[in-house]
């Protein structure tokens, strides 16, 4: 059984979940976040106070909310595949929030042949992003923070939980050991790697699975486990999460 926390510097991952990271590449830590509403309340602020800055994505493009007449409570309310990055950077309540459940020490056990990770990156998302199959290990990159690839790891913090309706991540158990993957690199189209990346999964015998997670669940995958973010069921319902992604800088 998932361990709750009680407190996160101290806590370790049972040697079930170990195994069943390195089986399925992902876990579930239920109750992990014991506040979520604190941490909610601190990432809505930091929309609010960075609005005019040019920190949110839509699609590739970095852009502020005034660019393009997106109110900072549009943002929060209205699905428009907008996210806000690096919203640690921006924000040092959300940094010292994220700092506070350990989750270096707490991936440094529960894969410990990486080596000690940091974070690397950050992404506020009110909404799905409706992401199809992808594997972040070369798809992220991280602005400034060069790592060894091997060692990403993505950690979903849901503060409002992750369900079919509105929106729950899905994943292929057992991908990260598929090799070789389609590369983003090589194709032109981005709907094309994703398509190809789907195949290679059902060629090698898997199934996608629904990872629904409840308020305070944290999802925690490798870095190269194919995931995605479904469409929500119910139109307009949001599914405010934390993206994370930890790694292992590269010495200068």
């Amino acid at each position: 059984m998932d361990r709750r926390r009680t407190s996160s510097r101290k806590s370790v991952p049972t040697l079930e979940l170990v195994e069943r990271f390195r089986a399925d590449g992902f876990v579930v830590l239920r109750g992990w976040v014991s506040n979520p509403g604190a941490l909610h309340e601190a990432l809505e602020s930091a929309v609010r106070e960075n609005a005019a800055k040019p920190t949110f994505l839509r699609q590739r493009e970095v852009v502020s909310l005034d660019d393009i007449a997106c109110t900072s409570e549009d943002f929060l309310r209205i699905p428009a595949f907008l996210g806000m990055r690096n919203v640690h950077v921006a924000s040092q309540r959300v940094r010292k929030l994220i700092a506070g459940h350990g989750f270096e020490a707490y991936l440094a056990e529960l894969a410990p042949d990486a080596g000690q990770r940091e974070l690397l990156q950050s992404a506020f998302v009110p909404f799905s992003m409706q992401h199809a199959s992808h594997s972040d290990q070369f798809l992220v990159h991280p602005p400034a923070a060069a790592h060894r690839r091997e060692s990403l790891a993505g950690v979903a913090l849901a503060l409002d939980g992750m369900s079919k309706e509105n929106g729950a991540l899905f994943g292929w158990p057992g991908s990260q050991w598929v090799s070789p993957k389609p590369l983003p690199a090589d194709y032109e189209a981005y709907a094309d790697y994703t398509r190809d990346m789907a195949v290679t999964m059902l060629n090698a015998g898997l199934h996608p699975h629904f990872i629904e997670a409840a308020p305070g669940d944290v999802i925690v995958w490798a870095g190269d486990f194919v995931h995605g973010s479904a469409k929500p069921l119910v139109p307009g319902v949001a599914r405010h999460a934390l993206m994370l992604h930890y790694g292992v800088r590269l010495a200068h």
